[in-house]
């Protein structure tokens, strides 16, 4: 797998030919997937990605939504997971995201030099989004890939992000393909957990991840080789003190103490279990946690 940075104002050149995937892949949900597999079908070999290594919205004051569904890592292990060999990085500068279509056609994709471009039907690109698959058409060989329908609309980063912001997990997963995971570094919390015979792993978020509503959910922590069932938090502990801003704790069933804390943890939400509660008292709080634990032994794996 070889990653080949972009930067701005210097000749751009890559090793030339097979096909490469044009599009934000936010997700890499089946519409992304749909998308790979055609071109892997049709498109000259190897199939790359050009991506901008962070979501422009972070940088750039664009309007649009900053959170992620996946990080660059996230995107990158799985579309090499579907057969990407290679990835082209932009940075989103006001250089990148201020070039006309044929400037940047000129600049980025015409020194790449590949046999074939593979897109969505819905891709645009350039400054103010008006580069259209025609101008593409006109000096390359493509792959345009219909928008997937599936339960009744199209498959897309916004209408997964929507589902997330119900809490509706399940309905995100079918979309994806896959449950919704985030990353990040466990890290110290109040140990609030532990004095309620709870454990926690607190996350440092690797990314400005978008989060499911707040609540409580059922899903599976990846962590040292091993997977657990886990209660897992989205919220601001309205019982042991208010946070300003919202956090994500696993409570990882079965997870013996001598393994420690610290390193990365890896987070699929499988199912929504309850709102986020205040008690008006810990003892209140400890018999839900408890509930909420035998509820987690019992739930189903499948989407």
């Amino acid at each position: 797998m070889e990653r080949i940075l972009l930067p701005f104002g210097k000749a751009v050149s890559g090793p030339g030919g097979g096909t490469i995937l044009l599009g934000t892949f936010d997700g890499v949900h089946r519409g992304h997937q749909a998308l790979v597999l055609r071109a892997r079908m049709e498109g000259p070999d190897p199939i790359s990605a050009l991506l901008f290594d962070k979501n422009p919205a972070e940088v750039l004051p664009i309007g649009k939504r900053k959170e992620v569904l996946t990080s660059m890592e996230d995107k990158v292990r799985l579309l090499r997971g579907l057969g990407v060999e290679r990835f082209y990085l932009l940075s989103p500068t006001l250089d990148y995201m201020g070039l006309p279509p044929e400037e940047f056609l000129g600049k980025v994709l015409l020194p790449l030099a590949p046999r074939a471009l593979a897109f969505g039907e819905d891709y645009r690109f350039g400054k103010g989004a008006k580069g259209t698959p025609s101008l593409l058409r006109e000096h390359f060989p493509t792959i345009e890939s219909p928008l997937l329908e599936l339960e009744g609309g199209k498959v897309s980063t916004q209408r997964i992000g929507s589902l997330l912001e119900k809490g509706d997990v399940r309905g995100a997963a079918r979309l994806l393909g896959r449950p919704y995971e985030i990353q990040g570094k466990v890290v110290p919390g109040l140990r609030n957990g532990h004095r309620l015979g709870f454990p926690t792993m607190n996350l440092s978020l690797s990314a400005p991840y978008l989060l499911p509503k707040e609540g409580v959910y059922f899903g599976l922590s990846h962590r040292l080789g091993k997977i657990y069932r886990s209660i897992v938090n989205v919220g601001r502990n309205p019982t042991i003190g208010v946070l300003k801003e919202r956090k994500v704790e696993a409570h990882l069933l079965d997870y013996p103490e001598e393994e420690g804390y610290g390193g990365t943890l890896y987070v699929e939400f499988l199912s929504f279990m309850r709102e986020e509660k205040t008690f008006a008292g810990l003892d209140g709080l400890r018999k839900q946690l408890e509930m909420d634990k035998e509820e987690a032994r019992r739930l189903p794996l499948d989407l």
